[in-house]
């Protein structure tokens, strides 16, 4: 009974997976959380699929040399949202270059010097070294120092005057740094490596005026001066931020409304009577559901203002028969009727209304009512 209930806990739990602890294993995790492919990948990065796919799968054959393949990883790791440094390290652990092989020394065997061998390999090793003192004296005169100015020979008929030769200027070390901002990275290298600086990608950033891929900032202004070897730091688009509007028609506008305040997005609520749709609920939307817009877009709502509101028709003068096909119409309900005679009206209006016809209305004519409410009518009898 005891070792069943030892085991009993072992099997219910459940191991949890390991975080990828490899480079390739983080940077193909990286890439799948945020729902990229490779192909994505390439177009951003300017890096080859094959060498991402290479960098995921940690085939290092199929890339080139180390120094290649360590700015692979900075660019890529970058663009993941990764610690390049700290993935750069974790390469360096992975990939450790064999030790090669020591030689074995073997001693040389080597015939017995006589006094005079000695002597003439002396003065052999003497002459070389001289030689060698001499050509480094003649390559470092025509290279660094300037031509003499010859003298000039008096000749008994004319004199020849010196020709000067010009000296060339020492390179400057420092060059200005031009403006990359709107270029790839592959064109803003082939710009800064002629001058002898380098490129380094700092941040990938939104932004929806600048094309993904493309250089949104630099470091060091355009136009300043920069040793050659400096590093000029630079800030890569991703594009504009681009999210898919919810549909949001028919709910109530207070929930439209959180919904796409929550994406981002600006509401703008324009209200519009409608007999169809309830008081308060959204009946309209621009841009439609579906349609990709950048983040911080305004969508305009329609919401209903419920049914407009309708007067009491005139139907005072008008035959009963008449005024209660008008009133129907309307969508009132005659709920009763009171008929007048001639002693229970004053002479003006016995003199405007006929027999048969309605002396009046409660509600009079022009009070707003709703649908389906009621109204009262005088007729007069006599």
């Amino acid at each position: 009974m005891n070792e069943e209930t030892e085991i009993a806990p072992e099997i219910g739990r459940e191991e949890k997976p390991a975080p990828p602890s490899t480079v390739g294993a983080m940077l193909q995790a990286a890439r799948e959380a945020r729902g990229l492919s490779l192909a994505q990948a390439e177009k951003a990065t300017r890096i080859r699929q094959a060498y991402l796919e290479a960098l995921e799968e940690e085939d290092w054959a199929c890339l080139p040399e180390s120094t290649f393949t360590k700015g692979f990883l900075r660019t890529y790791a970058l663009y993941l949202g990764l610690d390049a440094p700290a993935l750069l390290r974790q390469y360096h652990q992975q990939v450790k270059v064999p030790a090669k092989e020591e030689p074995t020394v073997r001693p040389a065997t080597r015939p017995l010097r006589t006094p005079s061998t000695i002597g003439i390999n002396l003065l052999v090793g003497a002459l070389f070294f001289l030689g060698f003192i001499l050509l480094g004296a003649y390559i470092y005169y025509r290279q660094y120092l300037p031509e003499a100015t010859p003298t000039p020979t008096l000749v008994i008929s004319t004199a020849l005057p010196p020709t000067a030769t010009p000296v060339l200027p020492t390179p400057s070390p420092d060059v200005t740094v031009p403006d990359v901002v709107g270029l790839t990275s592959t064109q803003a290298e082939e710009k800064l490596t002629p001058l002898g600086l380098k490129l380094e990608i700092l941040e990938w950033r939104f932004d929806s005026r600048v094309p993904s891929g493309s250089i949104v900032s630099q470091g060091v202004a355009p136009g300043s001066r920069a040793k050659r070897g400096t590093t000029i730091g630079v800030v890569v688009s991703r594009g504009a931020d681009v999210l898919s509007v919810p549909n949001v028609v028919n709910l109530p506008f207070n929930e439209a409304q959180s919904r796409l305040s929550a994406l981002g997005l600006r509401v703008n609520r324009q209200d519009a009577q409608s007999v169809q749709v309830a008081a308060g609920l959204v009946m309209g939307q621009d841009p439609a559901p579906g349609t990709a817009v950048p983040r911080g877009s305004t969508v305009a709502v329609v919401v209903s203002a419920g049914s407009p509101k309708r007067v009491v028709p005139n139907v005072i003068g008008k035959p009963e028969v008449e005024a209660l096909a008008i009133l129907k119409e309307a969508g009132l309900i005659v709920a009763g009727i009171n008929r007048q005679g001639a002693g229970d009206l004053p002479p003006d209006v016995l003199k405007a209304v006929p027999v048969g016809a309605v002396l009046s209305t409660t509600p009079a004519p022009g009070t707003p009512y709703d649908p389906g409410a009621s109204i009262y009518i005088a007729v007069r009898k006599e």
